[in-house]
């Protein structure tokens, strides 16, 4: 019941800063033009830091690799059965594509990971399959069975030679897919984040991540 109720309080939260960022907006303080340095912010700073501070500190168990093979299962399953309906469907070939895309692939890691942080405050090991979940279990499939698909049910620049390496090796390059390597390799040495030299760095990435909701305010 308590999880229902801090669940519930992050999500009129979030209602509330959208609220905020649409009286913003209506205002002239945020425009338009400011968008694409807000999202390169959050994924090429914010998310990064978060991933590599979390993971850096908390060894993976093997349950938590079971959940990554899970969801790409998952996903595995869902573009089968989206298939299947787009032929029962009578669908053409691009829109049982769109459909299996559609139906197959999605990502909430701009809204889950703040969700499941505030939500679970102090329960880390759920921000840790969090991760695993998005960046592995579904990042992976996006980069790799998305473009197949896109690249087989559709035309136009999906199709072009060597395209789907170019997308995959842009992810294995981005710094979200960095951090995350370099969080798992680093995970083993039990570093402290309370010591006296890694403390300042780790209490740094809170604050330019996201920090727990017992952070003096």
């Amino acid at each position: 019941m308590n999880h229902v109720l801090q669940v519930s309080q992050t999500v009129l939260a979030f209602a509330a800063v959208v609220l905020l960022c649409v009286f913003l907006k209506y205002r002239g303080i945020i425009k338009a033009e400011h968008g694409p340095l807000f999202a390169r912010l959050l994924t090429q700073v914010v998310l990064p830091v978060v991933i590599f501070s979390k993971l850096a500190t908390h060894p993976i168990a093997l349950r938590q690799l079971l959940l990554v093979v899970s969801m790409i299962v998952a996903v595995i399953v869902c573009l089968g059965a989206s298939w299947g309906a787009g032929r029962v469907l009578r669908l053409d070939r691009a829109q049982t594509g769109a459909l299996m895309i559609a139906s197959s692939f999605g990502s909430s890691t701009l809204i889950g990971y703040p969700l499941i942080q505030y939500a679970f405050p102090h329960n880390p090991e759920a921000m840790i399959d969090a991760i695993l979940i998005s960046e592995l279990g579904v990042g992976l499939p996006i980069f790799t069975l998305c473009v197949w698909v896109a690249m087989y049910f559709g035309e136009g620049a999906a199709a072009e030679p060597g395209h789907q390496r170019k997308i995959l090796l842009d992810y294995f390059r981005s710094p979200i897919f960095i951090a995350l390597a370099a969080g798992l390799l680093i995970a083993p040495l039990h570093l402290n984040p309370a010591s006296p030299f890694l403390g300042p760095f780790f209490q740094a990435a809170d604050m330019v991540g996201l920090p727990s909701p017992s952070w003096p305010a």
